[in-house]
């Protein structure tokens, strides 16, 4: 039946309507787009693309290659891994150990004959996993869980043969594991930076005990200097941040269905067509990783600026912004890990000026004996000195960042200190 004239049908109507209604929708969508900072930072690509690539941000898969590919003959893990599987298999926790020594000896025997393999692979030059060598593609590895451990133990076999009088001994261990540390420095990945600060820490925690033990010996003042001058090198996380810009571009196009497969062939080439939107938020990482690094400090162990910039170019609510927000909380923010390796650093520095005194018979009143860097403590104040009704301590504030006068009696929050009493 036709309408009458003058009248819509209901079709017609429906129609009208749906048209109304995408029209709107279109112009509601197309004002949501204009507010968000996917046409500015789309926009910017090249030049954001151009500041990465000014201070050397923009990673390639040969340069990941040539990074990992170190002669074998030179990788400390060639001769680790075999016996790591084994210690794996014993389950044996070298935290759960009793408080003397003869029940910390008895956890230790079933280990006791892979001593010397540790010993041999600290003096190779690298410690990069196999499996970070055979598949660049993949982020690091980052060594082996129970490594922190194993430095744990030797540090403790170190004090009980201080205790000993053994000084032989207590040496080749401690060069041992700090030689270990540092091999990680070569593993441009946070977590291999987290590895070093731990080992870092159980070694400082030892080289204490050893100051006030025998810290006026000069035969163990020459053994804590020369572990104290294999660590004592600031920790350099340009690096980091170059391989953790290559990664979050990865894990953007993998995302957004860019790339299906986990190759980075042809990641940061601007030749190819990319969508706007995929284009905005590669523009932002490159903006990102490019600010960090164009005002990275020339001095790489200030990391009290170093912290700042992570803070504010990574916990910035410029970054929540429309074109990162669905990968915002998959970027690496690396403040806890600094916060770490400062503790370590800090600890490390009340060590020296410990030692520093002990070497030079030095009256604390006078402050501290070494400046610079090697000066300072967590949370950018001095490195503390104070006297106790038990003697003189040299002490850093705890990982709360806490002044507790050089209280080390607490269960949590205490300071970290080094005894000058005896």
């Amino acid at each position: 039946m036709k309408p009458e004239p003058g009248r819509v049908s209901k079709w017609g109507k429906v129609g009208t309507v749906s048209i109304v209604l995408f029209s709107v929708a279109l112009c509601a969508a197309g004002l949501f787009y204009i507010s968000t900072d996917i046409p500015s930072a789309a926009s910017k690509y090249n030049e954001n693309l151009s500041l990465a690539k000014t201070v050397g941000a923009v990673f390639s898969r040969e340069d990941a290659v040539a990074m990992r590919k170190v002669p074998i003959s030179e990788n400390a893990y060639s001769l680790i891994q075999t016996f790591a599987i084994k210690i794996d298999a014993l389950h044996v926790d070298f935290f759960r150990v009793e408080t003397s020594d003869s029940g910390f000896l008895d956890e230790w025997k079933p280990f006791e004959k892979y001593l010397p393999t540790v010993l041999a692979a600290s003096k190779r030059k690298y410690f990069i996993v196999d499996s970070d060598l055979k598949d660049p593609d993949s982020p690091p590895a980052t060594g082996l869980p129970n490594l922190p451990k194993w430095s744990q133990a030797m540090c403790w076999l170190a004090d009980i043969s201080a205790k000993k009088s053994d000084l032989k001994t207590s040496r080749e261990l401690l060069i041992a594991a700090a030689k270990l540390s540092i091999m990680f420095e070569h593993d441009p990945d946070f977590e291999a930076i987290r590895t070093r600060s731990e080992i870092a820490m159980a070694i400082n925690h030892e080289l204490s005990r050893l100051i006030t033990s025998h810290g006026g010996d000069q035969s163990w003042q020459i053994l804590i200097q020369e572990v104290l001058s294999i660590l004592d090198r600031p920790y350099d996380l340009r690096p980091c941040y170059k391989f953790a810009h290559w990664l979050t571009l990865y894990q953007v196009q993998l995302s957004t269905g860019e790339i299906r497969e986990p190759s980075f062939t042809d990641v940061l080439s601007g030749e190819r067509f990319i969508p706007r939107y995929t284009k905005a938020t590669m523009s932002r990482v490159h903006e990102l990783y490019g600010k960090m690094l164009n005002q990275y400090p020339a001095d790489i162990g200030d990391f009290s600026k170093i912290a700042d910039l992570n803070k504010n170019l990574f916990e910035s609510g410029d970054y929540h912004a429309m074109s990162l927000k669905a990968f915002y909380y998959s970027l690496p923010n690396y403040s806890g890990r600094i916060w770490e390796i400062r503790y370590e650093e800090a600890q490390r520095n009340a060590v020296i000026q410990a030692l520093a005194i002990k070497k030079g018979n030095l009256d604390p009143t006078k402050g501290l004996p070494i400046k610079g860097r090697n000066s300072f403590d967590l949370d950018g104040n001095l490195i503390r000195l104070r006297k106790l009704p038990k003697g003189w301590v040299v002490y850093s504030v705890g990982n709360d960042g806490k002044d507790n006068g050089g209280d080390n009696t607490k269960r949590f929050n205490s300071d970290w200190v080094v005894d000058l009493s005896k």
